[in-house]
Formats: structure tokens, sequence, C-alpha cells
């Protein structure tokens, strides 16, 4: 259930269809609602989280788990996005106001300006290094689609298998190193 009024569960839904079966995504159910209300059932995969499982989990079950998981996200990035996706925030250096992320740092630069004890200069040579960067700050497009919230939370183990992974609401057209970047957060 989402009372959020962003759809993001409705989004899951259209999205689900066109998973790729090596993701082990579980078949939809129902869905529906309205803005502000928007629900998704579907068929209950055994399992429990990996991020319950890991601090138990050998060192074997660790490098496999991981195996699997690159094998599966290898194919969720091959993956075109479908045409009828409805589009969502993605949260990753992102503003309200903006779509840009260098936009969104060089507005926090201006911010942190006005403060009191800002060392100015500072602030001039974090400026030029974001210039500087911007091929690499900039999202690059993709038509493949990427999860958007890769975490051992979305991932369900069964002692032997990763057996799914859950929770495409985030899942959008993107370069894949936006997954690892959320995959690497988690880790630490």
């Amino acid at each position: 259930m989402n009372r959020r009024p962003n759809q993001r569960l409705r989004r899951e839904a259209i999205l689900g269809p066109s998973l790729p079966a090596e993701i082990s995504y579980p078949r939809v159910v129902s869905d529906g609602g309205q803005m502000g209300a928007d629900f998704l059932v579907a068929l209950r995969v055994p399992g429990k989280p990996l991020a319950h499982c890991w601090p138990d989990m050998m060192r074997r079950q660790h490098r496999r788990a991981i195996s699997q998981l690159a094998e599966k996200m290898r194919r969720l990035h091959q993956t075109p996005g479908p045409a009828n996706l409805p589009t969502i925030d993605a949260p990753q250096l992102l503003r309200g106001d903006t779509l840009s992320p260098v936009m969104s740092l060089l507005a926090a630069l201006e911010q942190a300006r006005s403060l009191q004890y800002t060392d100015r200069a500072l602030m001039d040579d974090v400026e030029k290094l974001v210039y500087d960067l911007t091929p690499a700050i900039e999202p690059s497009s993709s038509d493949h689609l990427i999860h958007g919230d890769l975490t051992f939370e979305n991932m369900l183990w069964d002692g032997s298998d990763l057996r799914a992974i859950l929770d495409f609401e985030r899942s959008r057209t993107a370069p894949a190193d936006v997954d690892l970047d959320v995959l690497l957060r988690m880790a630490c």
C-alpha cells in the first residue's frame, strides 16, 4: 500500500510483466487504487530478506548470493525500459526545483556561501571542481532498466539461493552504475 501521491506501486505493476524471468520477480496478482492510495499484491516468494540472513551466512553462501545477484543485475541492465512506464523522480543528487545534479550542487554551494563561517575561497574551489567534473556528475542516458533501490532488504534468500529481487518502484532507465552506487552505499 502506498499513501503518497506518486503512484509508485502502479509503476511497479506496469513494470513487473516486462522484467526478465531471470530476475525472479513475483507475479503481480492485483493492483489498483487511486492517487494517494495505490496498492500492489504479488505472489509470495519463499525466503527472507538477504539483509537479515547475511550476518549468519557462511563465506561460500556470501559468494553464491553475490554471484547470483550479479547475474540477475546483468540481465536487468540489458532490459529495455517499457515505453509506457510513468516517470519517477530519482532521489540521487536531485532537488525538487531542478532535475540537474550539477545545478543542485551549485545551488547548495551558493547556500553554503551565505553561511556565517564559510570559507569563500574553499567554496570557489569546490565550485570549480563541480564545473570540471560536470561530465561525470550529469547523468548519462540509457534505454535500459536499473532497479533504483538495490539493497539486501529487497532481495529474498532461501538459505541456498537468491530467490527474488523485489520493490521495483524506483526502477527506471539509467546507467547501471546507479545500481552499483546504491548497493555500495548500503554495504557501507
